[in-house]
């Protein structure tokens, strides 16, 4: 019964398979060569494949980061405009709606220039609520 060789005794050169029959058996330096440039060219091709791989996984997972920082900035910065409008209007109608004030903008008018001058200011004022 003859044993099947392995997959690593197809690749290693015969020269190489035994220290005594090194200098028995003629060289074949042609398949070693062949054999060195395969093992090179593997050993490379592996090395460029595993630095392209991780280049690319480190500089998506940057770019993420970088994306989800870039959105977080400017949420923060719409979220603080807004409640800045929403502060402006709340101290305008506050200052329209003092109980001091009422006797006043009844008289003479008032309350229509005052409802102008808050139009003009902030065209979305429909209606005062008085």
């Amino acid at each position: 019964m003859k044993k099947s060789a392995g997959l690593i005794d197809k690749f290693v050169p015969s020269v190489l398979k035994s220290p005594i029959g090194l200098g028995l058996n003629r060289r074949n330096y042609g398949l070693f060569r062949l054999h060195l440039i395969f093992v090179m060219t593997v050993l490379i091709v592996g090395s460029v494949l595993n630095v392209a791989s991780l280049g690319y996984y480190y500089y998506k997972d940057l770019l993420q980061k970088e994306e989800i920082d870039q959105l977080k900035w400017q949420l923060d910065g719409k979220v603080k405009s807004i409640e800045a409008l929403i502060d402006n209007l709340t101290s305008v109608v506050q200052f329209t709606a003092r109980s001091d004030r009422y006797q006043e903008l009844l008289a003479n008018d008032n309350l229509e220039k005052l409802f102008a001058r808050l139009k003009r200011q902030y065209p979305f004022f429909a209606d005062l609520g008085v």
